[in-house]
C-alpha cells in the first residue's frame, strides 16, 4: 500500500525518467478477511458468538455386510457415506474435528449444522452428493457455499 508522500516520490522517480505524472496511489490487497477468519478482536467484537468455518469431505463405501448379490459382481445392497468435518472458530482458536456415516436423508450433517451454525463452508474440490448438497442448503445456516 502506498501514501500520499510515496505516491509523491514515485512522480518524482517518473519525472526524471520523463514519464507521465501518476494520480493515484498504489493499494495492494493485504488480507482476505471473511466471517469465517475473523480474528482481530475489534472485528469479532461486532460478532461475539462462535463462528465457525467448516470444512466437509465425503466418500460412498458400501454396507460392510452387505455383498455382491448379482450376477457379475454388480453391487446391489445400500451405499453408506462417510462424512468428515473440520470446524474452526479462528477468533478463539476452538477445532472441531470428526466422521461419522450418514444415511441418504444426511440426518446426522443436518445435526452437526445445526449444533455448529457455521457462518462459512469449504467444500472439496469435486463437490458432494447430491444428497449432501440438499442437506446443506435445506439448514437454517446463512453460510455461502
Amino acid at each position: 500500500t502506498e501514501t500520499p508522500t510515496q505516491l509523491a516520490e514515485r512522480n518524482e522517480e517518473r519525472k526524471k525518467q520523463r514519464l507521465p505524472k501518476v494520480t493515484v496511489v498504489n493499494r495492494d490487497i493485504v488480507a482476505v478477511v471473511t466471517r469465517g477468519t475473523m480474528a482481530d478482536a475489534e472485528m469479532t467484537a461486532a460478532h461475539p458468538e462462535a463462528s465457525f468455518l467448516l470444512a466437509l469431505c465425503e466418500c460412498a463405501t458400501p454396507a460392510a455386510s452387505d455383498a455382491p448379490t448379482q450376477p457379475q459382481g454388480r453391487y446391489t445392497g445400500d451405499v453408506q457415506t462417510t462424512l468428515g468435518a473440520c470446524a474452526v472458530d479462528v477468533a478463539t482458536g476452538q477445532i472441531l474435528f470428526g466422521q461419522w456415516q450418514d444415511g441418504d436423508l444426511r440426518a446426522g450433517l443436518r445435526s452437526h449444522l445445526t449444533a455448529l451454525a457455521p457462518v462459512e463452508v469449504i467444500l472439496p474440490s469435486g463437490g458432494l452428493s447430491a444428497a449432501s448438497h440438499r442437506a446443506l442448503a435445506a439448514s437454517a445456516s446463512p453460510a455461502p457455499l
